[in-house]
């Protein structure tokens, strides 16, 4: 699961869907801690002004990382169930046989949680929201895109 190829995707996608460099990114210690304890699922903009949530920009951040695989990992295992499906959106592309052992736990997980799509605040069911992610509705472009 662990090589070298693997463990540079995440930061080569950044630079390529986000159109900065990894030294204009500025990341702090708290971002990890943001995502985690995430209490909502969100678009990558919300709100009629397209704002970008804190937790999206933790996201970015994390993604940004030379260690970027092992944290999505380590944020699967310990996050909020909305940051665990942040986590899978990037897992999918960067870890497809990690993200696969990880399917069925979601896809039968019927906790709901808190929503945002755009402008729509509402709630959801984890494997509602992890089917979007499993069908590439959402994907992790999506939230790279500034």
């Amino acid at each position: 699961m662990k090589t070298h190829r693997s463990r540079i995707i995440a930061p080569i996608l950044f630079c390529l869907f986000s159109g900065q460099s990894l030294a204009e990114w500025q990341c702090s210690e708290e971002d990890y801690e943001i995502l985690k304890n995430t209490e909502c699922f969100t678009d990558s903009h919300t709100g009629f002004a397209g704002t970008v949530p804190d937790h999206v920009e933790a996201y970015r951040c994390l993604l940004s990382q030379v260690d970027a695989q092992e944290q999505l990992i380590k944020l699967q295992l310990e996050g909020s169930k909305p940051a665990q499906l942040y986590a899978m959106i990037a897992l999918r592309e960067l870890v497809p046989g990690y993200y696969q052992q990880k399917l069925e736990q979601y896809l039968s997980d019927n906790t709901n949680m808190e929503a945002i799509e755009g402008c729509i605040v509402g709630n959801a069911t984890v494997s509602s929201l992890f089917k979007q992610i499993d069908n590439g509705e959402r994907v992790l472009k999506h939230y790279l895109e500034r």
